[in-house]
C-alpha cells in the first residue's frame, strides 16, 4: 500500500512540474492583439482577446464544423471578415505603424482542389489575408496570396509604392515559391513584418522558408486607408456606399492570429501546436493538455485518499 501510495503522489508531483513548466514557457510567449477561433456562428469573426478586435463578416461567411480544431471559418469566394475602422479610417492593423512598427500573423488554411478550379480567370489570385495591398501608388498594406499554380506568397507595399518582396508585383521566385500545393489538408502560415529593419520572415508548417531585408531606405508601411484588413480577400466601401469585393478566397481558415511584434521561430511554433487560450496557456488548441495533466494529478489525488480511506 505504501508502495501504491508513493506512486500516486510521484505520478501527481510529475504532472504539476510539467504543468508548471508549461506555464513558465508559455509566459515567454507573445500575447496577439487580435486572435480568432472562428467557432461562433453569430459572430463569425469574434476576437478570443480581451481587446475587442472582432471582424465584421461581409458576405456569407459560414462557420463549418470541420476546422483545424473544432470548428472553422469557410469563405465562398465572396465574403471576407473585415477589420472595421475608426473615425479616422483606421483599424487595429492600421495604428501598428504609429505603434510598435512590428506585426506577425498565424493561421491555418485548408483548400481544395476543386476550390481552385472555382477560380474561372487563370491569372486570378485568392488573398486568404488582404491588408490593404494593392499595387497602387501611394497605398501601403500588405497580403497573403493564394496563386491559382498553388503557391501562397505574402507581399509588402512600401511608402515609395514600391514592391521588393515575392508577390503579385514583385519577384516570384522567392517566398513559398518551391511550397507544393497540398490538397484537402490543412497548412498552418506564420508571417513577420518587421518595419523598423524592413525584414520579412515566412514559415509553413513551422519551419522558415524565407528571411528577407530590403536595403530600401523606406520604412514597409501597413496603413491603407482605401481598404480594410480582412481574412477572405480584397474589401472596401466607396464613395457610394457600395461595398467591393475582389480576389477572394475560396476555402477554410482556422485559428488565427495577429501581433504587435516579431515571433521567434519557436514561437510561431507554438502558435501553431497550442492555438490560443486566453483562460491560461497550458494546453492545445483543443485543450487536450490541461485536461491530461488535471486528470492525472485528481487521479493520483483521488488514488492517495482512496488507500488512506483503506487505511483508516
Amino acid at each position: 500500500m505504501k508502495k501504491q501510495t508513493i506512486l500516486a503522489l510521484f505520478l501527481a508531483l510529475t504532472c504539476l512540474i510539467s504543468l508548471f513548466a508549461v506555464n513558465a514557457q508559455a509566459a515567454d510567449i507573445p500575447t496577439p492583439i487580435a486572435f480568432y477561433h472562428f467557432d461562433d456562428a453569430t459572430n463569425p469573426g469574434k476576437d478570443a482577446t480581451d481587446n475587442g478586435n472582432d471582424l465584421a463578416a461581409k458576405g456569407n461567411v459560414t462557420i463549418d464544423d470541420s476546422g483545424k480544431y473544432g470548428k472553422c471559418a469557410y469563405f465562398d469566394g465572396q465574403s471576407v471578415l473585415a477589420a472595421v475602422p475608426d473615425a479616422d479610417k483606421l483599424e487595429f492593423i492600421d495604428k501598428i505603424d504609429n505603434g510598435t512598427k512590428k506585426l506577425s500573423m498565424v493561421f491555418w488554411y485548408k483548400i481544395t482542389a476543386d476550390d481552385i478550379i472555382a477560380c474561372t480567370e487563370p491569372s486570378q489570385r485568392f488573398r486568404v489575408f488582404s491588408g490593404g495591398n494593392t499595387g497602387l501608388a501611394r497605398h501601403g498594406g500588405f497580403t497573403v496570396v493564394l496563386r491559382p499554380d498553388s503557391l501562397i506568397l505574402p507581399t509588402v507595399m512600401y511608402n515609395d509604392a514600391q514592391c521588393d518582396f515575392p508577390g503579385e508585383y514583385g519577384i516570384q521566385n522567392i517566398v513559398g515559391r518551391n511550397y507544393e500545393f497540398v490538397d484537402d489538408q490543412w497548412v498552418h502560415i506564420g508571417l513577420t513584418i518587421d518595419a523598423t529593419t524592413n525584414t520579412t520572415t515566412y514559415y509553413v508548417n513551422g519551419e522558415q522558408v524565407a528571411n528577407t531585408t530590403t536595403e530600401k531606405d523606406t520604412n514597409f508601411r501597413f496603413t491603407n486607408v482605401e481598404m480594410w484588413s480582412s481574412f477572405g480577400g480584397n474589401y472596401m466601401v466607396n464613395a457610394d456606399g457600395a461595398e467591393i469585393f475582389n480576389q477572394c478566397y475560396i476555402g477554410k481558415i482556422d485559428e488565427a492570429g495577429i501581433f504587435d511584434t516579431v515571433l521567434t521561430a519557436d514561437q510561431v511554433k507554438h502558435y501553431m501546436n497550442n492555438g490560443y487560450n486566453p483562460d491560461g496557456a497550458p494546453a492545445t488548441a483543443d485543450g487536450a493538455v490541461t485536461a491530461m495533466a488535471v486528470t492525472a494529478v485528481m487521479a493520483g489525488a483521488a488514488l492517495v485518499i482512496g488507500k488512506k480511506k483503506r487505511l483508516f
